[in-house]
């Protein structure tokens, strides 16, 4: 553990750096169009997506690729005007709720009850699932969490050559339920996670700790991560990293997304359930883009007792390709 306090604090300094370095406009100077170069500065969007507000261009590889606003979500109408104007910008476009966008990509959402119910998966997969417990979400909405994630467990066939589960909640610091090797079969796994400790230490989404965790610990060989199993992270947060006042937020922001990327960069594929605050805004969105990769990985819920008509989509999506054996 000394070692991953060391990595952590020499992550937490480059990040310093580069976003130091990185700070300027939010906004680029006119002229930007689809066909333009960009960066992963003030090039990065470009509300000038061909289905207007519904979608928007992201910056890949240097060049602008269309994506789909999440579920629930539209381009702001600000940045629909930057965007006419031929104007990039820094943040993330999709902030303004609205009715569901005609999904013409690949993140459609399928109605509570247009399909029948899954029964018990058999599939090989390393599974990590963080959950946020911070004090934003009231006692009444974790216990519906708990609820979503022993009800998607219940699912899975847990243990030697099908799925393995690790798991942890977070606010100021990361708690673990279990890690991977200590996930030998449904009862123990399901007994762990139905006891698991939802208080909030302080008021604080440390979500950079908890993404670390996964990285430096449990999707490591040492703690029972397979190499030829797939590597899933199910991911749920109310909002952005918060250290706390008087902190400076913006670094463990941008550390947080790195460490998304990072985790995406080793082959973990990464779904992201973007939770409601307490005041039902849309808050993280740029991190939770960055953790998923894409918004065909982030799910933006109105509320939580939502969670429950995702599980199938979870559970078909993340075992798609998975390979299974019976010795490991």
């Amino acid at each position: 553990m000394d070692l991953v306090a060391c990595y952590l604090q020499l992550s937490l300094l480059t990040t310093h750096v580069l976003l130091t370095q990185s700070k300027g406009s939010r906004y680029s100077a006119r002229g930007q169009q689809p066909t333009s170069r960009c960066d992963m500065g003030s090039r990065r969007y470009l509300a000038a997506g061909p289905r207007r507000a519904c979608s928007y261009l992201s910056c890949k590889n240097y060049g602008y690729q269309e994506q789909n606003c999440p579920a629930g979500t539209r381009v702001d109408t600000k940045f629909l005007k930057k965007g006419r104007n031929k104007i990039a910008q820094r943040m993330f476009p999709c902030i303004r709720k609205g009715p569901a966008c005609r999904n013409v990509l690949n993140d459609a959402v399928v109605p509570v009850g247009k399909k029948p119910s899954l029964g018990l998966k058999f599939c090989g997969i390393d599974l990590g699932i963080g959950i946020d417990t911070s004090c934003s979400i009231s006692e009444e909405n974790k216990q519906l969490v708990k609820s979503f994630i022993v009800a998607l467990l219940s699912k899975l066939k847990i243990g030697f050559g099908y799925v393995k589960v690790a798991g942890l909640t977070f606010a100021e610091k990361p708690k673990v339920i279990q890690l991977l090797d200590q996930s030998n079969s449904n009862q123990a796994t399901n007994y762990r996670f139905k006891n698991m400790d939802l208080k909030a230490d302080r008021c604080r989404t440390h979500t950079d700790d908890a993404l670390a965790f996964f990285n430096d610990i449990v999707f490591k060989e040492s703690h029972g991560d397979r190499p030829k199993k797939k590597n899933i992270l199910i991911f749920m947060s109310d909002g952005s990293t918060y250290h706390g006042k008087n902190v400076k937020n913006d670094v463990y922001v941008e550390r947080t997304k790195r460490i998304g990327r990072e985790l995406r960069e080793r082959g973990v594929e990464s779904f992201v359930l973007g939770m409601p605050t307490n005041k039902n805004k849309i808050v993280g969105m740029e991190e939770w883009i960055e953790i998923g990769g894409d918004s065909a990985h982030v799910f933006q819920l109105k509320s939580f007792a939502e969670l429950s008509s995702r599980i199938d989509e979870l559970i078909l999506r993340s075992c798609e390709n998975a390979t299974m054996n019976f010795w490991d």
